[in-house]
């Protein structure tokens, strides 16, 4: 839908349809519940460490947070750094008491097991068509902050929070509520993975794309 819109207002195109993406489901079985352990909520960041992520945005969140909150909250990025973007990554401080880099995750294997430890998969971009991330977020049946500019905010029901892009105040107060109600993150887990199962799977993209094909 965000890049339906962006379509209807520069290009004179009347009939268009929306087809989500998807991913083929790679758990055989339900999420583990999606719980904070020793009280402690771990967001993930996985994405290439260039401007249009907007991970310094993200950065400058989790500085923002007050101590209490700060204390419990740890943010995980996964991501290269292309030499085309140097200027921008050697400008970041990746590294802190609440913040973790793990540098760029190749194997599949290794990157789910990561997103399993996760609770809260936040995907702050500039602009995103729609967002992988997003997607195995919800896969994986954990809560999701998403920036307005991120086509897969259509996710986000009971799950999560749609904030204003580049905002880092905005960002900040999603880290800090969900941070606070740790409790809520096993049924926003739950949510997040029934948005995924009515969303983006396989089977509705091949009914959607029937349904677009042969009207």
């Amino acid at each position: 839908e965000y890049a339906e819109e962006f379509i209807k207002a520069n290009y004179p195109v009347k009939n268009l349809s929306v087809l989500h993406n998807f991913l083929n489901k790679r758990l055989l079985f339900r999420p583990r519940a999606n719980v904070a352990e020793e009280g402690k909520v771990h967001f993930l960041i996985a994405a290439t460490i260039e401007r249009r992520k907007g991970i310094d945005f993200a950065l400058k969140a989790f500085e923002m947070l007050p101590k209490d909150i700060s204390e419990k909250a740890v943010l995980h990025i996964a991501g290269r750094k292309p030499s085309w973007s140097a200027e921008y990554h050697s400008r970041l401080n990746l590294k802190g008491h609440n913040i973790i880099y793990h540098g760029e995750i190749s194997n599949r294997s290794d990157m789910d097991r990561l997103y399993s430890r996760m609770n809260v998969v936040v995907v702050p971009s500039l602009d995103e068509s729609c967002s992988l991330t997003a997607l195995e977020g919800a896969m994986h049946g954990k809560a999701l902050i998403l920036s307005e500019n991120v086509g897969a905010k259509y996710l986000i029901d009971n799950n999560g929070f749609v904030v204003e892009t580049g905002s880092a105040k905005k960002l900040s107060e999603a880290v800090s509520w969900i941070t606070s109600n740790q409790d809520m993150l096993k049924d926003m887990g739950k949510a997040s993975y029934r948005s995924f199962l009515k969303c983006a799977t396989a089977k509705e993209y091949y009914k959607r794309f029937s349904e677009i094909y042969f009207k």
